[in-house]
Formats: structure tokens, sequence, C-alpha cells
């Protein structure tokens, strides 16, 4: 998947004090450390292209202060967490929705992950296609029927997420 970024905004640091510890927006490597983007598309997207119905964006960074970083799927879940409590999402359209996460930076878009998934009945299924070539698929996460797009794609990481820090969960 190849995504471009057409406008280069100016580079600004920041800094952000918690305690004695200094923390700077800006990382040696890229630059700007990157924020997270997930798109979420109405039904199954293999590619995103200019004709692909965008549902709802999430970007943005959660810093845990004092911790160490979070990692990548474990930040887009934190993201998601506080964004379904304080934002709603269109429902869930049809059959099936792709969720796009990338990082992205200053004039750099990084590909993570797409989440293709689809409801039969009651449960969503989903199967997540990271950016390494790995794959992992999420089964049977019930279905709430108050539940928009952005609450679903959290519950399936969720899931994902529990099921990569337990192996024995993925053979059951």
């Amino acid at each position: 998947m190849v995504t471009r970024v057409t406008s280069e905004p100016v580079a600004t640091e920041r800094t952000f004090v918690a305690g004695d510890e200094v923390h700077r927006d800006l990382d040696v490597d890229t630059e700007a450390l990157p924020s997270i983007a997930l798109e979420i598309f109405d039904g199954n997207v293999p590619a995103v292209t200019d004709t692909s119905e965008r549902l709802c964006t999430v970007e943005g960074r959660v810093y845990a202060f004092g911790a160490p970083e979070f990692k990548t799927l474990d930040e887009v879940v934190k993201l998601l967490e506080i964004c379904v409590d304080k934002y709603t999402a269109p429902e869930f359209p049809n059959d099936s929705v792709t969720a796009v996460v990338s990082l992205r930076s200053i004039g750099r878009v990084v590909p993570f992950a797409r989440v293709d998934a689809r409801v039969d009945s009651s449960h969503a299924y989903a199967t997540l296609h990271f950016e390494d070539g790995s794959q992992q698929s999420v089964r049977r996460v019930p279905l709430l029927a108050s539940e928009d797009v952005m609450m679903l794609i959290h519950r399936i990481l969720l899931h994902a997420r529990s099921e990569l820090a337990n192996p024995c969960a993925a053979e059951s």
C-alpha cells in the first residue's frame, strides 16, 4: 500500500515536563514523533483509493509519562479507548469495514496494519494484516446493538492484543 502526503507542514518542537523528566516531541530518526492515524472505511478495502468511502478518522498520540513508551498496537488501543468515550462515529454500515492504521510524521506515512472486519449475525470476525507480512485472526467478538464502527474496531484490537499477550488463547 502506497500512501502519499502532499503537504509538508513546518516542524515544531514542543517540550513536556512531567515531574523531573523532560520529554520532546522530536525524534532523532524520524525528526518528529509520529502520530497514530486510524482510518475506517465502509466495506472490504484491500487498497485505499480516492473512491474508498471513509467513515471516520482518528489521529493522535498517547503519552505515558514516567512509563515506557507504548508499543504501537497498545497505543492504538489506548487512543481508541479515549475516543470512544468522547466521540461518536457512524454505526456499522453493512457487513464489513476496513481499518487502516499508520504512523504519520512530517512528510511521511508508515503503514502499520490493516484490519478487515465483518459481522455475521451477532458476532464480528476480523483479520489483522501487519505491514511485516504477519496476520492474526480474531474470532467471535460479540457485537453490541449500540456499537459504532470505532467501538467495534476498539474491541477487535483489544481481543487481538490479549491474544498476542497470551499465545495459548490463539490456539483455542
